[in-house]
């Protein structure tokens, strides 16, 4: 390291890499001060020299002692550099963020190390590197040695604290990296996510309720994790985020654009559920989204609708009770509105569940066409043959035949239409 010992003294790049914490930690502190000294001098030509010396010659050094070396050079440059370390932030932490991926777990502690120790000094510029730290975070946080795993932590501390006092800090540049990791199922990645999306909806700057469609999905695949610290933390999450939708002006229900899927299409993919927590936040969140958005839910009756059938005669009594609230104020909803409305999601949707094995979601789906027939009786009649004959097929079962007659009779199909109801059945 010819070059090396150019731009240091030959003994303090010895100690620099030594196999002892202590010499190496020795050798730093003469860095520190000789940085300051050169910084003094307004000598910034040979303060990027050594940078470059660390994050280049001792970074590729085969050997682990000497790469150690590097990062804690680096940090002491930091602490020596102070308030203009800012100016060096390429040199400072791109040859650390590369040995976050180092072989050797020691060295990956000591860029944790590093890392905290220069973001400690240039605080919110670091910001400028954040996703680059918080994607080394994300990879951090599943390493196999628990000391990386540790230094890991204190850095991601760090960075929430400098997040959250930063009012510049750029939210949107942040969202394409939480879509990337927000579908992995690690338990470490899931818990260092749902805090950092709790710890930055926090921030007063930030609206996080603009990106909520992006991650909603996420949070509600952490309710089903076997980690009951994390399902606890998202189920929190989910219900503060509902609380805030309750409270705003403006929620976008659908899709943003093409490529992703809207908030109810989510509802309804959760209410489909195995997973009983997960289910039953998902109903509820779609009753409260029938209370909050009203008619601008016209386009999604019939995905709503689903979602509610779906959940009327499931074996769990506490989904059954959380869906009839839900089937309620939906019910209430289409039989109130006022705009034009698209029957064939509707019919689609109960001429399928009317032959359903569960007694109450036949039901439910009778109580529907006879709502539909009283409100709209002009449109129900031009659409019969979607939904007629399925509907006289279950007069064989005892428990809805006398809806099918009021059905019938309410929709203007007479005793005629009946007559030629029950004579089919009998010739088929």
């Amino acid at each position: 390291m010819s070059s090396t010992e150019n731009v240091l003294p030959r003994d303090v790049v010895i100690r620099l890499g030594d196999h002892k914490y202590e010499k190496r930690k020795a050798a730093a502190l003469e860095i520190e001060h000789l940085i300051r000294d050169l910084l003094a001098q307004q000598n910034e030509h040979q303060v990027r020299a050594i940078l470059q010396v660390l994050g280049s010659e001792f970074m590729n050094n085969s050997s682990p002692n000497y790469r150690k070396g590097g990062l804690i050079g680096l940090a002491a440059c930091a602490l020596g550099l102070m308030d203009s370390a800012h100016r060096f932030m390429d040199l400072l932490i791109d040859p650390v963020l590369k040995c976050f991926e180092d072989p050797e777990s020691r060295v990956r502690y000591y860029a944790c190390e590093s890392m905290y120790n220069i973001a400690k000094v240039v605080r919110g510029k670091v910001l400028d590197r954040f996703n680059y730290i918080f994607d080394g975070l994300c990879k951090l946080s599943v390493d196999v040695n628990i000391d990386v795993k540790n230094g890991a932590i204190l850095l991601d501390g760090l960075m929430k604290d400098i997040v959250t006092e930063t009012p510049t800090f750029q939210i949107e540049t942040f969202i394409p990296l939480l879509k990337k990791y927000i579908t992995k199922t690690n338990p470490h990645v899931r818990q260092l996510l749902v805090n950092w999306i709790t710890a930055l909806d926090a921030v007063p700057d930030i609206d996080m309720l603009v990106w909520l469609p992006t991650f909603l999905d996420g949070l509600f695949n952490m309710l089903s994790d076997v980690n009951r610290l994390i399902r606890n933390t998202a189920d929190s999450a989910l219900s503060d985020f509902l609380k805030e939708l309750k409270r705003t002006t403006s929620v976008e229900f659908g899709p943003c654009n093409k490529s992703e899927r809207g908030m109810v299409a989510t509802l309804v993919m959760h209410c489909k559920s195995k997973n009983i927590l997960a289910r039953i936040t998902a109903i509820l969140w779609i009753k409260e989204f029938v209370l909050l958005g009203k008619e601008q839910l016209v386009p999604h009756y019939g995905e709503l609708l689903e979602a509610i059938l779906a959940g009327t005669g499931h074996q769990e009594e506490e989904i059954r009770t959380t869906t009839a609230g839900a089937n309620s104020v939906l019910m209430d909803l289409v039989e109130r509105t006022t705009k034009e409305l698209d029957l064939s999601p509707l019919l689609e949707r109960l001429t399928l569940h009317l032959v359903n094995e569960n007694e109450s979601t036949r039901m439910t789906s009778h109580r529907w066409i006879c709502m539909l027939l009283e409100k709209c009786p002009n449109e129900m009649n031009a659409c019969v043959d979607d939904y007629f004959f399925a509907l006289l097929r279950t007069l064989e079962d005892s428990c809805t035949w006398h809806v099918v007659v009021v059905c019938c009779v309410v929709g203007g199909c007479g005793l005629w239409g009946w007559f030629v109801g029950v004579w089919w059945l009998s010739c088929g």
